[in-house]
């Protein structure tokens, strides 16, 4: 894991697309590490949204504020996303 980050960080700053692409192009000898990766990260992402809706009720923020955190969790996700598909040219080509 330490030596994945450390490889693929660089690459994806310099070409994020490609690199993603050939990280599960590369994987068709270890298809289910490939899933299983990604699986991984849905189910830290679900544990981290769970455990931040923890903390709201525990604030005293009430019952229903899970509810506002997960609304904030997709609106976050959504100001990374929108930016990250209109990126063309030159953010997916390598340097």
């Amino acid at each position: 894991m330490t030596l994945g980050t450390l490889i693929a960080g660089p690459l994806t700053d310099r070409a994020l697309r490609p690199t993603m692409y050939a990280g599960l192009a590369l994987a068709k000898n270890v298809p289910t590490m490939a899933a299983a990766s990604n699986h991984s990260a849905f189910n830290r992402a679900n544990a981290g949204g769970a455990w931040l809706g923890g903390l709201a009720i525990s604030a005293g923020w009430g019952w229903a504020s899970p509810n506002l955190v997960g609304a904030a969790l997709a609106e976050a996700g959504l100001g990374l996303a929108l930016p990250a598909a209109s990126w063309t040219g030159a953010a997916d080509t390598p340097r």
